[in-house]
């Protein structure tokens, strides 16, 4: 017998506390434009073959996908996202490892390149999915000395699953925290540089020796100038979905329940209201008055927000639905 949850608009606020991480952003790549446009800065994405798809939220044409045998997105080769003390978060959801190209075992999620292209310690920082057990790797190298320093997690990843990453480097060390926890952190005892004209990229290595590509879902790329804190990260791990922040300032005092969420058919109401569901573009997909209950077995998948309407025309409460 199903166990049906209770969900209030109360716990579903609670998931706006947390506070925008933006001291130091110096590119945000959050795709919700349906584009790789930088959104802090002028450093815009070309998308080399990745196709637009559902992100971790529900939100249709919201996130990339990239297939492991072409696809790419180039950053670019701008110095603003080549810092030497630097915090880089990301989203990732791992279809399957990729076997295309030729060279090391890795799959490359994130990639900037030192002066060594074409050698086998070109990676100014980098994330890795490993090929041969799906344990992540973050690496960065010294090229002038041949030094480099790496480690992978101490567990696989699960295929699609969305993970958040935040690869932190200093002079000093290396951190890699997973899902708002710190994975690790090694001594890392030397400056990072980079190359001044190969380019940030996404989803491959984009190298003569080593050409490498990952399968499946990147999201909300950011680049920050300085190495962000664990309160910071674990601020990013729980950011509301911007598809429906704001729904605070229409919930009604007395908060009105609406269960199952999420939810694959009947949605119950307690009252009776006319009841509008629009889509994330704000569309109203789906009106009824009178109601108690909808249902939403017809809808596509992803996210939408319920609104309650009393008979006065007042919109008297605004919450998430999300529908599996």
């Amino acid at each position: 017998m199903k166990k049906i949850i209770l969900i209030t608009i109360t716990i579903f606020l609670a998931n706006f506390s947390y506070t925008q991480v933006t001291s130091g952003l110096v590119a945000k790549y959050s795709f919700n434009g349906g584009n790789a446009n930088d959104e802090v800065g002028s450093n815009n994405g070309t998308v080399n073959g990745a196709t637009l798809t559902t992100d971790r939220f529900g939100n249709i044409n919201h996130a990339y996908y990239l297939d492991g045998i072409s696809n790419n997105i180039d950053l670019g080769s701008s110095t603003t996202l080549k810092q030497s003390v630097a915090s880089v978060s990301l989203w990732a959801n791992v279809s399957g490892i990729s076997t295309s190209g030729a060279g090391y075992n890795y799959n490359p999620i994130f990639l900037i390149k030192n002066t060594a292209t074409g050698s086998s310690f070109f990676e100014g920082a980098a994330i890795y999915l490993s090929a041969s057990d799906s344990k992540v790797a973050v690496v960065t190298t010294d090229f002038s000395t041949l030094t480099e320093k790496y480690f992978f997690t101490t567990t696989a990843l699960t295929n699609s699953l969305w993970y958040h990453f935040v690869l932190v480097y200093t002079d000093d060390s290396l951190k890699l925290y997973v899902n708002g926890i710190l994975e690790n952190k090694i001594a890392k005892g030397f400056a990072s540089t980079f190359s001044a004209t190969e380019p940030v990229l996404l989803g491959a290595s984009g190298d003569p020796s080593n050409d490498r590509y990952f399968n499946g879902t990147l999201d909300d790329i950011r680049i920050y100038n300085r190495a962000i804190t664990l309160e910071e990260v674990d601020s990013l791990f729980n950011e509301a979905d911007p598809a429906t922040v704001g729904l605070a300032e229409f919930s009604a005092v007395n908060s009105i329940t609406v269960f199952p969420n999420p939810a694959t058919n009947m949605v119950y109401i307690n009252g009776t209201y006319t009841v509008n569901l629009t889509d994330v573009s704000g569309k109203i997909v789906m009106k009824k008055e009178n109601a108690q209950n909808i249902d939403i077995t017809n809808q596509p998948a992803g996210v939408y927000v319920l609104e309650l309407v009393k008979e006065t025309g007042e919109i008297i409460q605004k919450s998430k639905l999300i529908k599996y």
